[in-house]
């Protein structure tokens, strides 16, 4: 298998062509919690191997799911901060250093506090 931690950034259409078959699973069978539904993973994995020949597995899928989630969060919030400090031209925030400090608080927080409730389940 073709190392997944790379396989989404040098397989050209692949990163879209995941997200494509998200967005149709999601707007036909809907979410379970903040995830596809099994059959919706399935889906996507016999699609994603057989389109672009690999063996990708459910948890290669799932970890590129949770990224793309942790990369929209923070996104997210720099985009919500006032100001409008985001410029879609450079693909860029305009930020001071201050901001920069309180983005990483709040993501170090939200880490934080994600770790703690995974430790009360475990």
């Amino acid at each position: 298998m073709a190392n997944p931690h790379k396989v989404f950034t040098n397989t050209l259409g692949l990163a879209d062509r995941f997200i494509d078959i998200c967005m149709e699973e999601i707007d036909v069978r809907h979410y379970k919690g903040t995830g596809l539904i099994p059959e919706s993973w399935k889906r996507l994995e016999k699609d994603l191997n057989e389109e672009f020949e690999l063996q990708l597995n459910h948890k290669a899928l799932k970890n590129h799911w949770d990224d793309l989630k942790r990369k929209y969060l923070g996104w997210r919030y720099l985009n919500s901060k006032t100001g409008n400090l985001y410029n879609s031209e450079t693909g860029l925030f305009n930020m001071t250093e201050e901001d920069w400090q309180d983005y990483y608080q709040a993501r170090k927080y939200f880490l934080i506090t994600i770790w703690n409730n995974f430790k009360l389940l475990s």
